[in-house]
């Protein structure tokens, strides 16, 4: 090695400087040894770990414990072989001395060869040329001149071996690319390897047999909560196909369950899964292959937890809201209802969908993540199904039909009733209507239209009225034979027609609606409104139609009508009712049906005072308590007859009254002589009778004497009230005569005025 020529002049100072920078080159180089040779035993110790794991893993397929527990072995190997091999080298000083011994060591020097001594010399000589009992200063200079001179000619850095270098950084090197090649050689594998070892995933190595849950992703299957569900499982085999298929869950609670998987054909199983509430894992395996562990989450399906409805319509004075609660019935809407449709479900979704062909909404707005609405102006019958998509797993909820169906406006409804008189009327005759109108928002008008489509004659045009012969009106006898045939019940009907009505139908036939008259004719006689707004829903109205005042006679019709009218959103709609048609005949006419039907009824208070009788005698023979509930359903029907001969002779009685049939005295005679009587017998002396005859079937019965006197007692009160209405049909006999006598009289009498007339006229024209 050649060296610089030594300066006389330098200082000892500079020579021991000179010599630790070329001392301190060498550590340098040492360190980059030391270096270079803890990155081979790494890389190759890393590479070598990572080959193992790949055979074990493919070998053995281990668990994510298993590769926990080998990634902390080699780990730990990892960190002593660093610890070993560069952070204990590295951690010495390496002083100049040191690093001139290691050259010494590493060169083999005999003593006179060593540069350690030298170096010493040059290095700590100069330290002892100021002490007080110190060497000579010249000897000392001089030794380490000498010396470092000496050194002069050394290579420290022949001692460094630059082959260790080179091969541990080939080592090195090599270490780094071998896994390099692998991964461009066997791509699969190590992706596998990498998504095991580093991704934690436990999909399998591929083997013969390959298994595959078809539904998994990122090791989860999703299943709805608390319903059934099945699971597929598709193997795939290179060599002989796979019979068996076992499946191990394991629940949050640890507890297991080993499950073989019903084969379903050749490489395709399944398991039908019981409702789940909680997630399970899962390992499936079969042949020499396993499925990657996965879990199954059961999650909530979507679902509508509420469903409210706003209806809005200038109609109404507030929205109308609907909850579909099923409390409210069905849901309906007037046309041109500005409606919305508010929906909320139980998780997040990500789309819905709308099965609807007809009119209403076709798409939802989201309005949040589980809120939704959608509006829409309702102008027909609404038939949709909803059904909803799941944000986390894509599940589909169950449709949801919703129907809303129109409430149209509908035209008003009519009742048009007549009481206290029949189809039959007297030219004067009063007839009490009733009007009923009822409309879905409203009434806005009520009316009567009282038509005459035939007047008849009046009765200046009337002839005279014929005495009553026997032929034309059957004696008392006859009529009393004649009641027998008579049924109980077709009186009843009878006395029940005294109150007529006329219903329109609940929905206006086409004969009814407005296309008839358009609005309500002037003539009309007015009995509500016109209301605006409309704000009744029903009105009730009652009218008595003066027939006199119509100059109808004998012969002539009247014709009765109701009208309503509302006040409907899209236009008036008008509605009529049916016709109530009445026929006008002479009074003695209706005098004498009248006066029939009230001697029908006295033949059948006759038979119930016979009855009476009959009952009576049965009392005093009757064997008690066996015969008391024979006796007192007897008392009942008797009751119950006497009832409706009372009801229909006061019917009679009203008739008569409103069509002025009789007059005031003969009205007060039969309510006085009859009537009162005959009310007073069912009301009180009857039900007197009645809780008698019950006690005879309890313990402590009422003396038979008593009964049977009561009994007389109601016995001689149809005979009082029976000869009464006797007297009262004599007296009416009576009363017609002396009329008809008094018609005859005035008619003849008017006839010889005309007559007398004449004949003077016909004198002044002579």
């Amino acid at each position: 090695m050649s060296t610089a020529p030594l300066d006389s002049r330098a200082s000892l100072t500079d020579l021991r400087e000179r010599l630790v920078s070329r001392l301190s080159a060498v550590r340098r180089a040492m360190r980059a040894h030391f270096v270079a040779e803890a990155g081979a035993w790494v890389v190759s110790t890393l590479v070598g770990l990572l080959a193992l794991s790949l055979l074990l893993d493919w070998w053995l397929e281990l668990s994510r414990v298993g590769r926990a527990g080998y990634a902390v072995v080699g780990f730990g190997l990892l960190g002593w072989i660093a610890w070993r091999y560069m952070v204990q080298p590295l951690s010495l000083s390496l002083a100049p001395l040191d690093v001139a011994a290691a050259v010494d060591r590493s060169r083999s020097a005999s003593v006179r060869e060593a540069v350690a001594p030298r170096v010493a010399s040059v290095l700590q000589l100069p330290d002892h040329m100021n002490q007080p009992r110190g060497s000579s200063t010249d000897m000392i200079e001089h030794a380490v001149r000498h010396n470092f001179q000496t050194l002069e000619s050394v290579d420290f850095r022949s001692a460094l071996n630059g082959k260790h270098l080179a091969t541990s950084l080939g080592i090195a090197l090599a270490a780094v690319f071998l896994p390099i090649l692998f991964s461009l050689a066997a791509p699969g594998a190590s992706r596998l390897w990498a998504a095991r070892w580093l991704q934690g995933s436990d999909q399998p190595w591929p083997r013969n047999t390959q298994i595959e849950v078809v539904g998994v992703e990122d090791g989860r299957y999703v299943v709805p909560r608390g319903e059934p569900s099945s699971l597929q499982v598709l193997v795939h085999d290179k060599e002989s196909p796979t019979e068996i298929v076992h499946m191990r869950m394991r629940s949050s609670s640890g507890r297991d369950e080993a499950i073989t998987l019903t084969r379903f054909e050749e490489g395709d199983f399944r398991y039908d899964l019981p409702p789940l509430q909680q997630a399970v894992s899962v390992d499936i395996w079969g042949g020499d292959g396993r499925a990657e562990p996965f879990q199954i989450v059961p999650i909530d399906r979507p679902r509508i937890t509420d469903l409210k409805l706003t209806a809005t319509h200038p109609r109404l004075s507030e929205p109308q809201v609907f909850g579909f609660t099923g409390e409210e019935g069905s849901v309906r809407l007037l046309p041109q209802t500005a409606a919305v449709l508010e929906l909320t479900s139980n998780v997040p979704v990500s789309m819905i969908e709308i099965e609807n062909d007809g009119p209403g909404p076709h798409e939802f707005r989201q309005t949040g993540e589980k809120s939704f609405v959608t509006e829409w102006t309702h102008d027909g019958p609404v038939k949709m199904r909803i059904s909803m998509t799941s944000q986390e797993a894509g599940l589909i909820s169950h449709p949801r039909p919703l129907t809303i169906g129109e409430q149209p406006d509908r035209q008003p409804r009519l009742s048009l009733r007549h009481s206290g008189v029949r189809q039959r009327i007297t030219p004067v005759a009063t007839i009490p209507m009733e009007v009923i109108a009822r409309d879905d928002f409203g009434v806005k008008r009520v009316a009567l239209l009282v038509e005459t489509p035939s007047r008849g004659t009046t009765d200046s045009e009337e002839e005279v009225f014929d005495e009553q012969s026997a032929d034309d009106e059957p004696a008392a006898e006859e009529t009393e034979t004649e009641t027998d045939s008579v049924e109980s019940d077709s009186e009843a009907e009878a006395a029940d027609e005294s109150s007529q009505e006329n219903v329109s139908d609940e929905e206006p036939s086409e004969a009814n609606t407005s296309a008839e008259l358009g609005t309500i004719p002037d003539a009309a006689i007015a009995l509500f409104g016109p209301q605006e707004p409309a704000m009744e829903t029903a009105v009730e109205q009652s009218h008595s139609i003066e027939v006199g005042d119509l100059k109808v006679g004998a012969g002539g019709v009247v014709s009765v009508q109701a009208l309503a009218e509302d006040d409907c959103f899209t236009g008036s709609q008008l509605t009529q009712s049916r016709k109530t048609v009445f026929r006008v005949v002479s009074p003695e006419e209706l005098f004498k049906e009248i006066r029939l039907r009230q001697q029908q009824l006295r033949a059948r208070l006759r038979k119930q005072y016979d009855g009476a009788i009959v009952l009576r005698d049965s009392i005093r023979t009757a064997t008690l308590p066996d015969d008391a509930s024979t006796l007192l359903r007897t008392h009942q029907l008797i009751r119950r007859e006497v009832g409706q001969v009372s009801r229909a002779l006061d019917a009679t009685v009203l008739e008569m009254r409103l069509n002025k049939l009789g007059g005031p005295e003969s009205w007060d005679l039969i309510e006085t002589n009859v009537l009162e009587p005959l009310t007073r017998l069912h009301d009180s002396e009857m039900e007197l009778q009645r809780q008698s005859l019950v006690s005879l079937t309890g313990s402590e019965p009422e003396p038979i004497e008593q009964i049977v006197a009561q009994q007389q007692s109601l016995v001689d009160s149809l005979k009082r009230i029976l000869d009464n209405m006797a007297q009262w049909d004599s007296f009416i006999d009576v009363v017609n005569q002396l009329n008809a006598v008094i018609k005859l009289e005035t008619n003849v009498r008017q006839e010889t005025e005309a007559l007398r007339q004449e004949q003077v006229e016909d004198i002044f024209d002579e």
